[in-house]
């Protein structure tokens, strides 16, 4: 149980991620539909907000180490 509460941010900052990810395909479409390339704009900047929580993620487990350690790194 303790193993799928600590995971819950994770998939969290994953699903925006994707959605992120899905968000500049819809851009892209409309785009190509309408000539603008405002849509594509607006959508990858976006995916690049919705990206940030995953790549803080990231960093934190890095800077953790090995099994969640706080001293691996010392």
């Amino acid at each position: 149980m303790r193993g799928d509460a600590s995971r819950r941010p994770l998939r969290r900052a994953l699903r925006a991620y994707l959605l992120g990810l899905g968000g500049v395909a819809v851009g892209a479409g409309l785009s190509d539909w309408s000539g603008s390339l405002l849509p594509l704009a607006l959508s990858g900047s976006a995916a690049l907000m919705l990206t940030a929580s995953l790549v803080r993620r990231i960093a934190a487990a890095r800077r953790r180490g090995p099994a969640g350690r706080d001293d691996a790194r010392r």
